[in-house]
C-alpha cells in the first residue's frame, strides 16, 4: 500500500512539473511574440493557450503587460494557424458573424432565435452597406447577440469557414467552437468594448473578407 502511494505521489509530482513547464513555455512564446511580432510554432502556442489560458494570462499580467496585447496576440496566433485553410474556402461557403453591439442604437431590427438579429437595412449604421457588399460576394451574414449563438449558426447554416468580429471573450469562445468542429476561422477584435455602438477597424475586416478572393474578378463580375 505504501509503495502504491509512493508511485501515485511520484506521478502527481511529475504531472505538476510537466504542467508548470508547459505554462512557463507558453509565457515564453507569448513574450517572444510580443517582442518580435512573429509567432514561433503557432500550433503548439495555440494548444498551450487552449489548455492553460488562465495561468498564462495571469503570469503575463503580473509581469506588467497590458491584457489587450495578450488578447491581440492570442487572436493573431489563432488566425495564423487557420488562414491557409480559410483561403481555400470560396465566399459562398463562408459565413460572417457580427456582434449586435455594432448596430446603431436606433436599429429597429428584431431578434430571431435561429438567425440572430435580422437586419432590415435601415441605413442607420454601416452594417447595411457591409451586408450588401459581402452578400454580393457570396457571404452569408449573421448578427448575433452573443458567442453562444455561434453553435446555432454552425448547425443551421453549416458554413465551411467563418469570419468573426467580436470582443475578446466572445471571439475567443467562437474561435474555439469552430476549431473543435474543424472549421477554419478568422477573427477581428472590436476596438471598443461595451454593449452599445462599439467600433471595429473595418479596413481590417475587409482584409479578412478578401482572403483568398481575387478582387479583380469580383470587380468584373
Amino acid at each position: 500500500m505504501i509503495l502504491a502511494f509512493e508511485i501515485i505521489g511520484k506521478i502527481a509530482f511529475f504531472i505538476l512539473i510537466l504542467v508548470t513547464f508547459l505554462i512557463i513555455f507558453g509565457v515564453l512564446l507569448f513574450l517572444i511574440s510580443f517582442k518580435t511580432g512573429k509567432y514561433p510554432i503557432p500550433g503548439i502556442f495555440s494548444g498551450l493557450i487552449d489548455a492553460f489560458y488562465s495561468p498564462i494570462r495571469f503570469i503575463v499580467e503580473k509581469i506588467g503587460l497590458d491584457p489587450k496585447h495578450f488578447n491581440s496576440i492570442v487572436v493573431d496566433v489563432k488566425n495564423s494557424i487557420n488562414v491557409d485553410n480559410f483561403k481555400k474556402i470560396p465566399p459562398k461557403e463562408r459565413a460572417i458573424v457580427l456582434p449586435q453591439c455594432l448596430r446603431s442604437i436606433k436599429c429597429p431590427a428584431k431578434l430571431s432565435s435561429v438567425n440572430g438579429i435580422e437586419c432590415v437595412k435601415c441605413g442607420s449604421c454601416y452594417i447595411k452597406e457591409f451586408k450588401e457588399k459581402t452578400e454580393a460576394l457570396g457571404y452569408r451574414i449573421f448578427i448575433l447577440p452573443g458567442g453562444t449563438f455561434v453553435k446555432r449558426v454552425l448547425e443551421g447554416a453549416r458554413p465551411k469557414a467563418v469570419l468573426g468580429i467580436a470582443c475578446f471573450n466572445d471571439l475567443f469562445e467562437g474561435i474555439r467552437i469552430c476549431e473543435k468542429v474543424r472549421i477554419p476561422v478568422q477573427g477581428v477584435l472590436l476596438k471598443t468594448t461595451g454593449c452599445v455602438e462599439t467600433l471595429v477597424d473595418w479596413d481590417e475586416v475587409w482584409e479578412k473578407v478578401f482572403l483568398g478572393v481575387d478582387r479583380n474578378e469580383t470587380k468584373s463580375s
